[in-house]
């Protein structure tokens, strides 16, 4: 037993007080921050420096400190990878590099200068401080994504700059390190561009085939996926250190590896980015800050001095950096800000710089003392930037958010065996709208029979799972069961009473004789409501899907329900990050062009030539496994409907059974 002096004496070492602490620091400081309108980052990195041994000695920056510090910039880093638009990302790659190019090259010339003729120090010594003001950390993001603008296209390009930035100042780290010992030579060329394009090699081309063949076997419901990416992002780290890169480059891959398999909209990316901006990311800010001794600053005068002129000089160099891909791009002031803000912040690549300069004695004590300084000012100026004009952003893309993102949509999902949950429920939350309102309601409708109490009981906990899936991912959901006498009419009244804008049901495969004499239970829906139909037959993972293929009546686009499935086929399609491929008339297609061109969306669309009617046979030739097939269908007495649409249901039931695909019944 330890008494009570024993268990508060500082610096803490009993293990339970001192994560109680840092949990209570990580809980309070935001708040507190906030209220008097300082970034919450900037809190995390101050308490740092006050409990740290440098402030008021609470706790040690030991090896569990750091160990939690390397994994919140590892998630910073892949949460950016993860988060990025990969449509966006691949449109934007020049001005991406071009930016990259800016914010490496003028920080190397101009730091060089500054350090040799400012700072007295060897060219060697010069060159590898100026590789310091070249790299910089994605600090600013978790901001960025707070005030939902990190799809923007300047974030976009700080996003893939930082990327080339880092790699090149971690690679002329490298050279340096590895002159000082005499080993400049071929055989560190060879050794090194081998292992990089090895390590690039792996996490390009092997590692999506390995997450894809996982995803496609594993349910979203399950931890098994959290646990699997965890494995990939810290596996990639690894890997890059063995290539002789930064681990934060690995993170940062592994994220735009499988950036295509976790949607934005998923459970499994709502836990990753909670987990990330709780827990490890706030640990990093509170690592970065207890290494922080303001106290050196004030004992030494040349200290001082140089961290002026580090902060000085990286502050400028990111500054005129921004400035120039701003100009080049014809980005707006404020977009300028937010790509200055995001790669400002000095932390990550900065610490991993100078421990080795000070090792190999390149850089001496003040060097030392003055990074943390330029540590601590470029992500307090980070942090308040991102706050000003990420806030702004954010006001002026809200109101200009497109139809889709300001309806409040109300999707009836009818859920009737638990095998089709989560293929139904992925669907749903990749075509939903992201409106505040927006919400998925799932309805299982028992038979009034006599074992009504024994389907009641099976029913519950299915629900129960379906409802906890929907709301992992941070979209309102409410699941409820209904009894009545026609499966058909529960489903109808619940759409009813819900003033439902969609309502999502699962494919029921070869009609029964009774179906044809009376109707199927689709065609029952379809002949008393007016909303939107989407019925799907989902056999593999969604979030695997490379390319989606759609195939529409001739006259689709003159149904009242257009603009409301083209949005929604859109949103599918941008949230998989995947190619949407329309076979449409000449008309259809003008329409479509002409709708996202209005709603300035970007997405990656190919027209193929309108075949007469579709055939299943042909249409299947050209489809890969990864496919995902959608059919634009019709109500008999609408608009589009053409006498080939009656044979569809049982032509899909027998070619398509074991693929993906979507059947849509536009709004009347």
């Amino acid at each position: 037993m330890h008494t009570i002096t024993e268990i508060f004496s500082l610096p803490l070492k009993n293990p339970v007080i001192i994560f109680a602490l840092l949990l209570l620091i990580i809980f309070m400081v935001p708040y507190i921050f906030e209220k008097i309108r300082i970034p919450s980052l900037v809190g995390l990195i101050l308490m740092g420096t006050l409990v740290g041994e440098h402030g008021f000695n609470i706790l040690l920056r030991n090896s569990g400190i750091v160990l939690f510090g390397t994994i919140g910039v590892l998630f910073i880093m892949f949460l950016a990878g993860l988060e990025i638009d990969i449509l966006d990302f691949k449109k934007f790659k020049f001005k991406s590099i071009t930016f990259g190019f800016f914010t490496f090259t003028i920080p190397m010339v101009l730091g060089t200068y500054v350090n040799y003729h400012l700072l007295n120090l060897s060219w060697v010594s010069a060159i590898l401080l100026a590789s310091m003001y070249a790299s910089h950390t994605l600090l600013a993001y978790p901001l960025a994504s707070k005030f939902k603008i990190n799809k923007n296209e300047a974030v976009t390009v700080a996003v893939g700059g930082t990327m080339i930035t880092d790699t090149a100042a971690l690679i002329v780290l490298a050279i340096i390190a590895n002159s000082t010992s005499g080993e400049l030579n071929w055989e560190f060329w060879r050794g090194l561009g081998t292992s990089l394009s090895i390590f690039f090699f792996i996490v390009i081309f092997i590692l999506p085939k390995i997450a894809h063949w996982f995803f496609r076997r594993f349910e979203t419901g399950g931890s098994e996926q959290f646990l699997f990416v965890l494995s990939l992002v810290f596996l990639g780290g690894a890997g890059a250190e063995i290539a002789g890169i930064e681990p934060i480059i690995g993170a940062f891959m592994v994220g735009l590896a499988i950036n295509p398999l976790i949607p934005h909209t998923s459970a499994l990316m709502n836990r990753l980015e909670f987990v990330g901006n709780t827990l490890f990311i706030p640990f990093f800010l509170i690592s970065v800050g207890m290494l922080i001794d303001l106290k050196v600053f004030f004992r030494d005068l040349q200290a001082l001095k140089v961290a002026a002129v580090m902060t000085a000089t990286a502050m400028v160099a990111k500054y005129i950096a921004a400035f120039i891909t701003a100009k080049c791009f014809k980005y707006t002031s404020i977009q300028k800000n937010l790509i200055f803000s995001l790669s400002n912040a000095q932390a990550a690549a900065t610490l991993a710089a100078v421990l080795v300069g000070y090792r190999l004695e390149l850089l001496d004590k003040s060097v030392l003392n003055g990074t943390i300084m330029m540590i601590l000012v470029t992500c307090v100026v980070s942090s308040m930037v991102m706050q000003k004009y990420g806030k702004i952003q954010h006001t002026i893309e809200h109101d200009q958010i497109p139809e889709k993102d300001v309806e409040s949509e109300k999707i009836l999902v009818s859920l009737n065996r638990p095998q089709i949950m989560y293929g139904l429920l992925d669907l749903s939350l990749l075509m939903k709208g992201n409106g505040p309102e927006s919400s998925i309601h799932i309805v299982s409708v028992v038979d009034d029979t006599s074992e009504v109490p024994l389907q009641l009981k099976n029913t519950k906990d299915m629900l129960e799972e379906a409802k906890n899936h929907v709301v992992a991912s941070g979209v309102k959901a409410k699941s409820f069961t209904r009894i009545d006498m026609n499966i058909a009419n529960g489903i109808i009244n619940s759409s009813k009473e819900l003033y439902a804008s969609t309502i999502v049901l699962g494919w029921q495969g070869r009609a029964s004789t009774s179906d044809m004499l009376f109707g199927t239970k689709l065609d029952q829906i379809l002949g008393r409501t007016n909303q939107m139909v989407v019925v799907s037959n989902i056999v593999y993972n969604i979030n695997t899907t490379k390319r989606i293929v759609l195939v529409a009546p001739r006259l689709a686009a003159e149904e009242e329900g257009f603009k409301q499935w083209l949005l929604a086929v859109i949103s599918l399609a941008k949230g998989l990050g995947v190619k949407l491929i329309i076979h449409a008339s000449n008309e259809l297609k003008e329409r479509v062009t002409s709708r996202v061109s209005t709603l300035k969306l970007s997405i990656d669309i190919e027209f193929k030539n309108y075949e007469l009617m579709f055939n299943p046979i042909e249409i299947g030739k050209s489809l890969e496994p990864d496919d995902l097939l959608i059919v634009i269908s019709a109500r008999v007495d609408s608009v589009s409907y053409e006498f080939y649409l009656a044979r569809l249901q049982g032509l899909m039931d027998k070619y398509f059974t074991n693929r993906n695909f979507i059947f849509i019944y536009p709004g009347r």
